[in-house]
């Protein structure tokens, strides 16, 4: 037989970049959003405000031309220069003893990033993610009193030196952060059969001792002082925190790297919504209902709801500032090496609570409307919600379950069953009814 002919037929060389161009349309819409707001408060400031924020007096205008137009002091080193500014021009109030109100330096930050997809006509996917911080830095300017009983006797006032000589001052960091994440691996067939046992807690027991050791480590001793080896226990909170973020993530922390703890270092995890409506539009669906869709959300939030820096931990020396309160700008790069009366390591940032709320809401979900117009939906939703208290190392979980059935009517040019001026009237609203019915189950339960 002849030899089969040659395909000579062309392929077309185009169709990788319509494979992408076709990849690339399937978003449409991203949108991604940065805010960043400041501000700086000055508690014992005395002029009174005048002509655009300010008041003249013999060292220039105050408060200053840079603080009206938003100059901002982000950190202890320029809340210091705002104070002596203030002070030195006679802006500040000589009774600073008595204020209870700190200069404060204000940051609040938000990141959103917003996509919506649609892979095929009718089915759409809309990803979210987002990230927020807030903190807050903040210090004490006042007066030293005479705190002999002489003077307090004489007096009966808080009365400060005569060289009005400052107090030590007293600085804090505050704040709190806030991300998405997900944590979808351990929601499901985590509880046992008892609905009490956890295998994600049982996880969390197990990582504290992988976390433990890598943090012992890593940090045996006070290399600035050389004092004797400091101690992590297991209901360290840097033992606590991350073992809880891995457990409930669904990780081992076998395999752990010992670091410094970040109250900012966990990357946003993007969220979701499924929506498909294109059901009506199916052969023996369209004869009977006008719209159908099949809904499916996902939210996890992880929430570090405040911390308070250690006023124990100061500059090192040999560094601007070197013996002031040490606040910085985005998580602290050293490990604790501050120790309390019982050997146990400081933390820097002192935090009470973490966070995890996580919901299906709904896992699953159908809203139709019919050609005769009556509506329906069915969904299902589940959601927990898991806090740490690194006080106690408990860990308390509430789960909320619920099935909501609901059916409805639409009607329009609605006749009145009765007359009204003699006529028999039609409505030209729509008239809707509907009746819902919910089934909710919650369950709360301690772990320690």
């Amino acid at each position: 037989p002849a030899p089969a002919a040659p395909d000579t037929a062309r392929k077309d060389p185009l169709r990788f970049v319509k494979a992408a161009l076709r990849a690339i349309m399937t978003a449409r819409s991203i949108n991604f959003t940065y805010t960043r707001s400041n501000g700086t408060l000055l508690p014992g400031y005395m002029p009174n405000t005048r002509f655009f924020g300010l008041t003249g007096s013999g060292a220039g205008p105050a408060p200053g031309i840079p603080f009206i137009l938003g100059q901002q002091y982000t950190s202890i080193e320029d809340l210091d220069r705002l104070y002596s500014l203030a002070s030195e021009n006679r802006w500040y109030t000589t009774q600073s003893q008595y204020l209870n109100t700190p200069l404060s330096s204000l940051l609040n930050e938000n990141i959103t990033a917003r996509t919506t997809l649609e892979p095929f006509r009718g089915f759409n996917v809309q990803l979210d993610a987002r990230w927020q911080r807030t903190r807050n830095q903040e210090a004490y300017y006042r007066n030293a009193v005479d705190t002999s009983f002489a003077t307090y006797a004489s007096s009966g006032e808080l009365v400060p030196f005569e060289d009005s000589h400052l107090a030590p001052v007293q600085a804090i960091g505050t704040g709190s952060f806030s991300t998405s994440t997900i944590t979808i691996q351990t929601h499901f067939g985590d509880l046992g059969a008892n609905g009490e046992t956890s295998k994600a807690f049982d996880r969390f027991v197990e990582n504290r001792r992988y976390v433990q050791e890598r943090l012992q480590a890593a940090n045996p001793a006070d290399a600035r002082t050389g004092a004797t080896t400091g101690l992590y226990s297991y209901n360290a909170q840097d033992v606590l925190i991350q073992s809880f973020l891995d457990a409930y993530h669904g990780k081992s922390s076998e395999g752990y790297e010992a670091k410094s703890f970040n109250p900012f270092g966990v990357i946003p995890l993007p969220n979701w919504r499924l929506d498909y409506n294109t059901f009506a539009d199916l052969p023996g669906m369209r004869d009977l209902f006008r719209t159908f869709t099949i809904t499916h959300a996902y939210t996890s939030v992880y929430t570090l709801s405040s911390y308070t820096t250690s006023s124990s931990y100061t500059q090192p020396a040999g560094q601007p500032g070197a013996g002031r309160p040490y606040i910085p700008e985005f998580g602290n790069p050293q490990l604790p090496y501050l120790r309390n009366n019982t050997g146990q390591y400081v933390p820097y940032y002192v935090v009470g609570q973490v966070s995890i709320l996580e919901s299906l809401t709904p896992l699953l979900g159908v809203n139709f409307q019919t050609l005769n117009n009556v509506t329906g939906r069915l969904s299902y939703s589940t959601s927990r919600a898991v806090a740490l208290n690194t006080t106690n190392a408990q860990v308390t979980e509430l789960r909320t379950s619920d099935i909501t059935i609901g059916l409805g009517y639409a009607a329009t040019g609605l006749k009145l069953p009765f007359r009204v001026g003699g006529e028999q009237r039609t409505l030209k609203n729509n008239l809707q009814a509907r009746l819902d019915l919910n089934i909710r189950d919650n369950t709360t339960i301690q772990r320690s």
